[in-house]
């Protein structure tokens, strides 16, 4: 602290010589500066002492590590070793600095140690900042040369061997180039003569070339513009031009961007194709922080694949419109507005898919909601839905689907709670009502003849009443009594025609109201099984069985007093219906239902002994994290009373993969046709079971790690033999599923697929991705792709391969990284679309 005073002090000293040393005449120009003295008898007097247009007027501080060297006659001072000068907003940072007060000149230099340059001079000034090897700046002018030079201007980095700084905005540049790797040697740049820079908004340049790894390719251009500027700015999109087999030569992705504020942006793309196809497409990105964001696209697309007049000729016009829009949880404490939408006709994704996930995806939905809480009791959700198929070519829409819930609600309870609670105070009930619209109909024809029969429409209140109790600490009871009253506003009618030998349906405009209610109740606990083996490596096995059974009682809503259900005479007899049938939110069930159903879920989990350094510690592991078995068995069925068994279970082996596993066991038996017959299996053939279904699944990733090897040689005392050994890091990730459904005693199966997709990579540099399966019934692979990806720095190599199937293709491209020089880029690829 005291060295710094000092040095100030001495600085003063210096710019006091600075101002005095000017001529007489000077005093009385108009850049005066007014100041007061005392004379000897105690009187104030007035003066005017003349400040120097060479005079500097802030204070300029500076420090170094090494040493500080003042020459008081010349008026110099020199800064040694991570040396140090802040003058206003201006930074400077070098091996050497220095400064001339005479002529408000700073120079700096790097050091050289060991044949290395290092420390080279680093001027920071607002937003410019240069790094160089020498430099030359007057702090009164703002004017400098400087030498072999690095400046980031905007997302690339400036570079040149002369520089001059005209002013805080202005950059002169000979003999330099332009490039976006952040590397003192670049991998690639773009070379030219000379150039002008204007700070924070372009780069405009002479002739200029592309040099990749020093080597100059034939590739120029007469002049050069780079825009620098962090803000939005408009502008056009460059097409990608390339060659389709079926369409043609094409022009890709091309149109205009419009920055028109920080809030909202738009672009307009299209493709065009030589023979005739044509896309146009709209994309605009929205966003207030602590508000709300969001992205809305719009694609219209005319395919044409064959030619015209033969019979493979096809023409398709197709659209889509996606949309989202999140709304910022800090922007109300209660409303919140969301959107997800996607909408479209249904061969839109088939031949102008944006990735794997949109071609394989049979299906497309939407919604948009609002929510909000009444009362600070009640939550309000209203909202709009939409659904379509791209197998059945339906759309269902939902419009409007209100919801209203309120919070649980404890009657019983007092204001103030007291501890502990009595049993019946945990009796609660929450309410909940849902009114929804419904309209499907097929995509083709969706808003021709539209009537009001079209629309499916009801009311539904649902009020569930619960009661959970613990009994002897260890047993827990649960009850609850749960009322469903649906609102209803047309029903139908089913008759014979004995004409025609059809049913007829009528539908009728009535309002009507069924109820249906429903008891349930269960008892669970839990057991816990320990067994220790002493001094082994493994030490303790814990087994903990969650056994649980239950029962559930339904009235028979086809008899009195309910009378649900309805008949027409059929010719072998009355068929019975529900009036209430395709009804939005389903109806009673016919049949009384009393069963009584059994689980048993098991944990089985162990500790095994584990050294380290300061000694042994146990390890649990999880051998079965979940294993249950359970069915159910209804006394008031007249057939099939037990249901089928169904067994699941779920673990981790080494504990980055999970294992899933479900099986289905039937023990009815089943003819020769596939039919269920109400007869136990064992009865006709001595078997338990039969195969229902079983699913099961794999998954998860492995890590294999190479550490450098040989250290002892790459940690080589000498630098010039110093040699270092990559370190190789295999991550591997798989995910393998497969299901079956089986039939016994036909010998069908269905939808018996296994699935694989994974990662690997080789180094963080190296990466490859790959998606496939393979389905027994068709006897072939499933969607096959596999991704290539390699990081080159600032350069990236991409392999996009599909082998087989209907998108057969494949897609490389190498290109820089960086958004701003995207169309720097070598493309080969095959489009899809050419096979088709």
């Amino acid at each position: 602290m005291q060295k710094r005073v000092y040095l100030l002090f001495i600085l003063l000293i210096i710019d006091f010589f600075a101002l005095i040393g000017q001529n007489s005449d000077t005093l009385l120009q108009s850049n005066q500066v007014h100041d007061s003295i005392i004379t000897q008898n105690g009187d104030t007097t007035k003066i005017n002492i003349a400040k120097s247009s060479q005079a500097i007027d802030k204070k300029i501080d500076y420090q170094s590590k090494d040493s500080l060297v003042m020459e008081m006659k010349n008026k110099k001072i020199t800064l040694y070793e991570n040396a140090k000068v802040v003058y206003g907003d201006l930074t400077l940072t070098a091996g050497i600095i220095k400064i001339d007060f005479d002529k408000n000149l700073v120079y700096a230099y790097g050091t050289i140690k060991d044949s290395i340059y290092s420390q080279r001079p680093n001027f920071v000034q607002g937003t410019q900042s240069f790094l160089a090897d020498s430099l030359v700046y007057n702090i009164n002018t703002e004017k400098g040369l400087v030498y072999n030079v690095q400046s980031k201007q905007g997302d690339g980095y400036l570079h040149g061997k002369y520089i001059k700084r005209e002013n805080d905005s202005v950059i002169l540049v000979k003999t330099g180039g332009f490039t976006t790797c952040e590397l003192t040697h670049p991998h690639y740049i773009i070379r030219f003569d000379k150039a002008k820079v204007v700070t924070d908004k372009q780069i405009i340049t002479g002739p200029v070339w592309l040099e990749i790894e020093d080597i100059t390719v034939p590739i120029g251009l007469p002049m050069g513009f780079f825009p620098t500027q962090t803000k939005r700015k408009s502008g056009i999109l460059i097409p990608t031009i390339g060659e389709s087999a079926n369409r043609g030569f094409f022009l890709e992705n091309g149109g205009y961007y419009f920055g028109i504020s920080d809030y909202i942006d738009l672009a307009l793309r299209g493709d065009i194709y030589s023979r005739g196809s044509w896309a146009l497409k709209t994309e605009t990105n929205y966003k207030k922080r602590y508000k709300y964001e969001g992205n809305f696209q719009a694609s219209f697309a005319h395919n044409k694949f064959g030619e015209k007049g033969f019979s493979n000729y096809e023409v398709y016009n197709d659209f889509f419109v996606r949309w989202t829009h999140k709304q910022d949880p800090k922007a109300h404490p209660t409303n919140r507005f969301n959107a997800n939408v996607q909408l479209g006709s249904s061969n839109y994704n088939k031949f102008n898919p944006s990735s794997a996930n949109d071609y394989l995806s049979n299906t497309f939905s939407s919604s948009i909601s609002y929510s909000t809480v009444l009362f600070r009791t009640f939550n309000l959700s209203l909202n709009a839905r939409h659904t379509q198929s791209n197998t059945t070519h339906r759309v269902d829409v939902s419009l409007p689907d209100i919801n209203l819930s309120s919070n649980t609600i404890y009657p019983l309870r007092p204001k103030k709670l007291t501890k502990p609670l009595k049993w019946y105070q945990n009796l609660n009930f929450r309410y909940q009502l849902q009114a929804r619209n419904n309209l499907s109909r097929p995509d083709s024809t969706f808003f021709d003849n539209l009537s009001l029969n079209d629309f499916n429409m009801g009311i539904q209140h649902n009020l569930p009443i619960s009661l959970n109790v613990n009994l002897l600490k260890y047993l827990q009871w649960s009850n609850q009594f749960n009322t469903n009253w649906r609102w209803y506003f047309k029903t139908i009618n089913k008759n014979w025609d004995p004409i025609d030998s059809t049913v007829v349906v009528d539908t009728m405009f009535k309002f009507r109201t069924p109820l249906d209610i429903s008891y349930s109740t269960s008892l669970s606990t839990r057991l816990y099984g320990m067994y220790s083996f002493g001094k082994f490596p493994l030490r303790v096995i814990r087994h903990v069985i969650t056994p649980s059974i239950s029962y559930t009682w339904r009235p028979d809503f086809s008899k009195d007093p309910w009378n649900y259900y309805d008949y027409y005479l059929y010719p072998n007899g009355e068929q019975w219906y529900s009036p209430f049938e395709g009804a939005i939110f389903g109806y009673p069930s016919r049949g009384k239902s009393s069963a009584i159903s059994f689980m048993i879920s098991n944990n089985l989990e162990a500790k095994v002994r584990q050294r380290t350094d300061t000694g042994e510690m146990l390890k649990k592991i999880v051998l079965i994290e979940n294993l249950s078995i359970g069915s159910s068995y209804n006394f008031a069925a007249d057939s099939f009373q037990l249901s089928p068994v169904i067994i699941s279970a779920r673990t981790k082996l080494f504990k980055n993969f999970e294992l899933r596993y479900a099986l289905g066991l039937d023990p009815y038996y089943y003819n020769s046709a596939g039919k269920r017959i109400d007869e136990f299996q064992y009865n006709i053939n001595k078997k338990l079971f039969n195969t229902q279904n079983q699913e099961w699944n794999f998954s998860g990733n492995f890590i294999l790690k190479y550490p450098n090897v040989k250290k002892n040689q790459a940690q080589s005392s000498s630098s010039s033999t110093k040699k270092t050994y990559p370190n190789f890091n295999v991550t591997i990730g798989i995910n393998l599923r497969h299901y079956s459904t089986y039939i016994p005693e036909t010998n069908i199966d269905f939808t018996k697929s296994v699935v694989a997709n994974g990662n690997v990579e080789f180094t963080p540099n190296w990466s490859i991705s790959f998606m496939t399966g393979y389905d027994f019934d068709l006897k072939d692979f499933t969607y096959t792709s596999i991704n290539i990806h390699r990081n080159l720095h600032c350069w990236e190599i991409i392999l996009n391969w599909i082998p087989t199937g209907f998108r057969k293709s494949y897609n490389f491209t190498i290109r820089i990284k960086s958004p701003m020089l995207q169309d720097v880029k070598l493309t080969k690829k095959t489009d899809w679309r050419d096979y088709y």
